[in-house]
């Protein structure tokens, strides 16, 4: 099946270019412009084709202004500019894959490891996101360029890039509550602090959003096939990091310590959200996969080089793999959305 031969094939690749960093690195660049290529191209693919589709087409006639007084203006107004440039629908797609593998790409470059980081992207991130939610995955790209920005302690660039992501999904907006911890060293005694200084200011900064969230995903009747699968595996790095791994990542990364432990509270918490509304938890859990891909992604640089060591670090992969070849395999929601596979580069 073509989605789990991409990613046997990423996973091979890794394995037997193991010793070789410079082909590693060479592998890295190839492979996210190949994944790009097969993301930006898709044609009738993906979950939300057909509801963006219809999207592109109520905006046919918009004026720019029209546009840029809609919620998520830079969504609607890119939809405007297509249409004035007489580009058809598939091109809509193309063009909000930019931000996401922008934003990825540069996370994955400050990794140690940025070919790990790729693939273990591929199996949920990017097959669930920039493959049907490309309004999300936009906002993604962006979160991940703020992520950069809080590791650089640069609190006013991280909250540009969570502006910028907003414009394309709002949810994003939420994590502004994180700007804060771009300047102050968090500790638990911190997180505890901010926690009563800030969750009062937060509330009523954020109450209509959060009341818009609740009627939309709490009181109905939507739910996210599969949230509470992948939010039990973003819970199982999260608590894995907490209670075990804390220690030798803050010596070996102290640089990205507050990234690690603020996201494994998030993807902790998560879990707690499903039982209330799994597409709350579905749509917070995925913008913290990034810090979770991380998480794993240097888990061979964390660990007792033992037996054991090995086995923990190379479970990721495994995991990944047995998720994606029971999803391709079972879930009707998958053979719906994304196969056949097809690319509109031969589309007339």
């Amino acid at each position: 099946m073509t989605y789990v031969g991409i990613y046997l094939g990423l996973l091979f690749s890794s394995i037997v270019s193991a010793n070789q960093r410079p082909f590693r690195f060479l592998l890295f660049a190839v492979f996210s412009l190949l994944l790009f290529g097969f993301v930006a191209f898709r044609f009738e693919v993906g979950c939300d084709w057909s509801g963006y589709e219809n999207n592109f087409e109520l905006a046919r006639y918009w004026s720019v202004t029209e546009a840029l007084a809609r919620t998520e203006p830079g969504y609607w107004s890119l939809i405007v500019q297509l249409h004035g440039a007489g580009l058809p629908y598939p091109y809509l797609n193309l063009a909000m894959a930019i931000p996401f593998f922008w934003g990825i790409i540069a996370l994955a470059r400050r990794e140690p490891d940025p070919l790990a980081f790729l693939v273990l992207s591929f199996p949920v991130l990017i097959l669930n996101m920039p493959m049907s939610a490309i309004r999300q995955s936009a906002a993604i790209g962006f979160f991940c360029l703020a992520l950069i920005a809080f590791r650089d302690r640069k609190a006013l660039r991280f909250v540009l890039m969570i502006a910028l992501g907003s414009l394309f999904h709002s949810s994003v907006i939420v994590f502004l509550a994180l700007a804060p911890f771009a300047k102050v060293a968090v500790t638990r005694s911190s997180l505890a602090l901010a926690a009563v200084l800030l969750l009062p200011g937060l509330y009523f900064t954020f109450a209509d959003a959060l009341a818009f969230y609740a009627d939309r995903y709490v009181n109905s009747e939507l739910n996210s096939a599969g949230a509470l699968y992948r939010s039990a595996l973003l819970a199982a790095v999260g608590g894995y990091f907490v209670l075990g791994a804390q220690p030798a990542f803050r010596e070996k990364f102290p640089a990205d310590y507050a990234t690690a432990l603020i996201g494994s509270l998030i993807m902790i918490a998560t879990l707690a959200v499903v039982p209330f509304s799994s597409v709350i938890a579905d749509r917070f859990g995925y913008y913290v996969t990034p810090i979770q891909i991380m998480i794993m992604a240097r888990l061979p640089y964390v660990v007792s080089a033992t037996p054991t060591g090995r086995l923990i670090a190379a479970a990721p992969y495994a995991g990944l793999a047995a998720v994606l070849i029971y999803w391709a395999g079972n879930s009707r929601h998958f053979q719906l959305c994304y196969l056949p596979y097809q690319s509109w580069l031969s589309w007339p």
